[in-house]
């Protein structure tokens, strides 16, 4: 059903699929809330996990009524998840021995696709050395429309000079997966933030594999 040896390219999202960095989202999130006297369970900021800059503000203001400005909203968020980067930022377990096998020892190409803002990424770069595992990163900064707009994942392919059916996704978000998806690529959802069946409700193509060691046995064993 499945042929991977034509997969000449893979792209990753970023939080929840190379970065354990969603629960540290929600953790500055939930700080803020707390700050101005807003008390919820912290479960329930993983709706807001994939999306864009321009679309998590107001969606985050409106739902919590935060009556604030949203620059300084901004810049309150941004330093209490810069802060957490710094101490506990870390890959998603499975993601290194996964580049060593099935990218570099497989001289496929890289990129990652994320819709978080440059300067987010600028700060992980201080903190850890993403670079060294992608040709090219590509943020909501970059694009002309960020996920659930396939353009993203459109333009990283253009980087790397790939065609979809010459390429694999790798996504655990609603929005990212839609990108993903429309994209053309195949795709393979992890369930970090979506259940399986949510993962299926948004395209029924989509691969759904548990964590990396499963995505290598699928790309080993449909070869």
């Amino acid at each position: 059903m499945y042929n991977t040896n034509k997969i000449k390219s893979i792209l990753f999202d970023m939080d929840g699929t190379v970065l354990e960095s969603e629960g540290l989202f929600a953790r500055a999130e939930h700080a803020l809330l707390k700050r101005y006297g807003v008390e919820i369970d912290i479960a329930e900021l993983n709706d807001f996990r994939g999306m864009s800059e321009d679309e998590f503000y107001p969606s985050f203001i409106s739902r919590y009524r935060l009556n604030k400005d949203t620059e300084a909203l901004k810049q309150q968020l941004k330093s209490m998840l810069f802060s957490i980067f710094r101490t506990d930022l870390s890959y998603v377990e499975g993601f290194c021995n996964f580049y060593e096998q099935q990218v570099r020892l497989s001289n496929r190409k890289t990129a990652l696709v994320t819709n978080t803002t440059i300067d987010i990424v600028q700060e992980i770069r201080s903190c850890i050395d993403i670079d060294r595992y992608f040709q090219h990163i590509i943020t909501s900064s970059d694009v002309s429309a960020p996920k659930p707009s396939p353009i993203p994942y459109q333009q990283a392919m253009s980087m790397l000079h790939s065609n979809p059916e010459e390429a694999m996704i790798i996504e655990d978000s609603s929005s990212g997966l839609r990108s993903a998806v429309d994209s053309g690529a195949m795709v393979i959802g992890l369930p970090s933030t979506l259940s399986e069946s949510q993962i299926h409700r948004i395209h029924d193509s989509i691969i759904v594999l548990d964590n990396y060691t499963e995505i290598r046995n699928f790309l080993d064993s449909n070869k």
